[in-house]
């Protein structure tokens, strides 16, 4: 299969676990103790809290927050988008480093992120260039009218590296 058919995929299942997740939180509570990246599930019912400490910018969250308010769609965008920069900032460049085998070998040691792939000088440059982008999404977002849907699918392209042409194509 395509691999950008396959990554659009990927985005819309990601997208309908989000929904899930927030519509029907009684069904969820066996996820209770569970975390998403570094965040407990709990703690994402308010993803605005969280910007300011994963993108190093004080006031971010208040302002998107103030800006959204508790639009339901909004709301799951901004957990996307949390999601995203939180794997973004301490994921490995495996295009400069390579796939052989200095990279963890258990679920453990992606989730502790304590790997020396994660913390490799290669991919803590890659991890500023996408501090850099991040922010200046996060900023778009904090525009008053921004289209959060198109703002979160032209970062996650960046992210995964696919070509800004073939991003167009997933929102449809």
């Amino acid at each position: 299969a395509d691999p950008i058919s396959r990554a659009g995929r990927m985005l819309r299942v990601s997208a309908i676990v989000l929904r899930l997740l927030w519509l029907w939180p009684e069904h969820c509570a066996a996820l209770a103790g569970q975390t998403v990246g570094r965040f407990p599930v709990a703690a994402l019912s308010d993803p605005f809290g969280h910007f300011d400490e994963v993108l190093g910018v004080a006031g971010l969250g208040d302002t998107l927050r103030g800006l959204w308010g508790a639009d339901p769609g909004r709301v799951d965008a901004a957990v996307a988008f949390l999601l995203l920069a939180d794997q973004a900032l301490a994921c490995p460049d495996y295009a400069s480093i390579g796939k052989g085998g200095v990279h963890p070998t258990t679920r453990r040691a992606y989730r502790e992120r304590s790997h020396i792939v994660f913390t490799h000088p290669v991919s803590q440059a890659r991890q500023a260039r996408s501090r850099e982008a991040l922010l200046a999404d996060a900023q778009a977002l904090a525009q008053a009218g921004a289209e959060p849907a198109e703002v979160l699918v032209r970062a996650l392209g960046r992210e995964v590296g696919a070509a800004p042409e073939a991003v167009v194509v997933w929102r449809r």
